[in-house]
C-alpha cells in the first residue's frame, strides 16, 4: 500500500511538472506573438487611415530596409577613409546655398560597423542592410544635422517610396537662411542622390537601432501566411493545450475515482469478512 502511494505521488509530480512546462510554453508563445500581432494590426490600421503617412507608435516607427545602399562592404579595398563627394554642389538651385561639412566613411574590418568622421568627431555606427528593421523617430526638419541618417519620401518615386540615406548637406535660402532641402547619399553609393529632398518630405531620423534580419520576418508576418502564423497557430496551440490539459485532468480524476471505488470495495469486503467471523464466533458460543 505504501509503495502504491509513493508511485501515485511520483505520477502526480510528473503530471504537475508537465502542466507547468506546457503553461510556460503557452505564456512564452503569447508574450512573443501577441505584441507582434498587436503592432502589426496597429500599423496596418494606421496605414489604412493615413495612407500618405508612415504609421508611428509614440513618435517612433519601424521601417523595413529593402536595399543595401547603406551597407558598404568590409574589404581592405576601401581603406583608408574616403570623403563623401560634393559634386551635387553644381546642382544647387538658384537662390539656395549648400551648408556642408567634410564627411568620411571608414569601412572598418567589422562586418556590421562603420566609422563616420565629421569635423574630427569619429562615431561608430551600425550598418543598415537589406532585410533589417530600423527604428526612426519623428522629427522636425530643423532638428536634422549634417551626418544624420534620415528617412524621407523619395521625390523620384512621386513621394510614395521611403528611402533612408545619410544627410551630407543642408540647402538653405540665401536671403533668410531658412532650411529648404537636404542633400543625401547612401553610404554604399558612389555619388550623392541626384535630387534634393524637400524638408517637408522628412519622415524621421534614424535612432541608431537596427534589428538584423527582422525586416524580412516582419514582411513575412504581414503576409497572409504570416498572419495565419500569428493568429491561427497560437489559437491551435492554446486549444490543443487546453484539450490535453482537460484530458489529463479527466484521466487523473477517473483514476482517483477508480482508486476510491476499489478502496471502498476492499473496505466492504473486509467488513463482510469481519461480520462473517463475528457471526461464526457467536454461533460457536451458542453451540458450547
Amino acid at each position: 500500500m505504501k509503495e502504491k502511494q509513493q508511485a501515485d505521488v511520483k505520477t502526480e509530480e510528473k503530471s504537475t511538472t508537465g502542466h507547468k512546462i506546457l503553461t510556460i510554453v503557452g505564456i512564452v508563445i503569447c508574450v512573443i506573438l501577441v505584441p507582434i500581432l498587436a503592432m502589426n494590426v496597429t500599423m496596418i490600421i494606421k496605414g489604412l487611415v493615413n495612407k500618405d503617412e508612415v504609421p508611428t507608435i509614440g513618435g517612433y516607427a519601424p521601417l523595413i530596409v529593402l536595399t543595401d545602399s547603406m551597407n558598404p562592404p568590409t574589404t581592405a579595398e576601401f581603406d583608408p577613409m574616403y570623403p563623401i563627394d560634393m559634386t551635387f554642389n553644381e546642382t544647387v538651385k538658384e537662390g539656395l546655398k549648400a551648408q556642408t561639412e567634410t564627411i568620411y566613411i571608414n569601412r572598418t574590418d567589422k562586418i556590421n560597423t562603420i566609422e563616420v568622421t565629421i569635423k574630427d568627431d569619429v562615431q561608430k555606427t551600425k550598418k543598415i542592410a537589406s532585410g533589417d528593421l530600423i527604428i526612426i523617430k519623428s522629427a522636425k526638419p530643423e532638428d536634422v544635422k549634417i551626418g544624420d541618417v534620415i528617412s524621407f519620401y523619395d521625390p523620384e518615386s512621386g513621394g510614395t517610396a521611403v528611402v533612408t540615406h545619410r544627410v551630407i548637406a543642408l540647402e538653405v535660402d540665401e536671403k533668410t537662411g531658412a532650411l529648404v532641402s537636404f542633400r543625401t547619399r547612401g553610404d554604399n553609393n558612389n555619388t550623392a542622390d541626384l535630387v534634393s529632398i524637400p524638408a517637408k518630405n522628412l519622415v524621421g531620423i534614424w535612432t541608431g537601432k537596427v534589428i538584423g534580419g527582422a525586416g524580412s520576418v516582419a514582411m513575412f508576418l504581414q503576409s497572409t501566411p504570416g498572419l495565419i502564423l500569428c493568429i491561427a497557430v497560437p489559437i491551435v496551440l492554446l486549444v490543443g493545450y487546453e484539450v490535453l490539459r482537460r484530458r489529463k485532468y479527466d484521466q487523473s480524476k477517473k483514476k482517483d475515482t477508480d482508486a476510491l471505488l476499489k478502496e471502498l470495495e476492499e473496505l466492504r469486503k473486509l467488513k463482510e469478512q469481519k461480520e462473517t467471523l463475528e457471526q461464526q464466533s457467536a454461533d460457536e458460543d451458542k453451540t458450547e
